[in-house]
This record gives C-alpha cells, sequence and structure tokens, in this order.
C-alpha cells in the first residue's frame, strides 16, 4: 500500500485547463481596452494556450478551431488598426511640424 499525496493530471485535463483559460482571456482581452495594436499580442498569448485544446475529443477540438479562427480575425482587425493609428501619428508630427509659432507675446527673460 503507497501513500499517494498528489495525482498529476492527465494530459488531457491540463488541454482543457488550458482552453479554458484560452476562452477566459479571451473574453477579459474582449473587454479590455488596449493601445491601437497590442491586441495582436494579446490574440497570440491566447492563442498559445488555445492550441491544446485540438488533441482534446470533437466538441474542444471544434470549440478550439473556431476560437482560434476569431483570434486571428481579432489579431488581423488589430495589426490594421495599429498600422492606422501609426500613419494618423505620423501626419499629426508632420503637420505640428510645419506649424509657425504664435509670436505676438513672449515671456520676459531673465538677466536682460
Amino acid at each position: 500500500m503507497s501513500l499517494v499525496l498528489f495525482d498529476p493530471p492527465s494530459g488531457k485535463s491540463l488541454a482543457r485547463l488550458s482552453f479554458w483559460f484560452a476562452v477566459f482571456l479571451a473574453v477579459i482581452g474582449s473587454a479590455m481596452t488596449m493601445s491601437p495594436g497590442a491586441g495582436v499580442g494579446l490574440a497570440a498569448i491566447v492563442a498559445v494556450f488555445a492550441a491544446p485544446g485540438l488533441v482534446l475529443r470533437r466538441r474542444y477540438r471544434i470549440a478550439s478551431i473556431v476560437l482560434l479562427m476569431l483570434l486571428a480575425l481579432y489579431a488581423w482587425g488589430e495589426y490594421q488598426r495599429g498600422k492606422a493609428y501609426q500613419q494618423r501619428l505620423r501626419e499629426r508630427q508632420r503637420d505640428d511640424q510645419f506649424e509657425q509659432p504664435d509670436v505676438g507675446w513672449a515671456p520676459p527673460t531673465v538677466g536682460s
């Protein structure tokens, strides 16, 4: 008779846990507000956790495939949003560069 203090989880249990953690991260990530384009990294992290669901039973496999496809669409949308944001920043910096300062009132200088 042996005393078992810890029964290690099976690979399927870990894959199931990983899949549900990915679903949790996807739900939380969709509610978070991030800087434009940062969602690409979140989608990549969630995809890493969703991938082990592909080795489980049919229901989990289908759910993992759907989740991975939604993550791919989300990542593509975030990538496009990030590109548009960078373009707006470049245009704004270019416009700010050509603005002429107002030469009306100037603060007094010390020591003059």
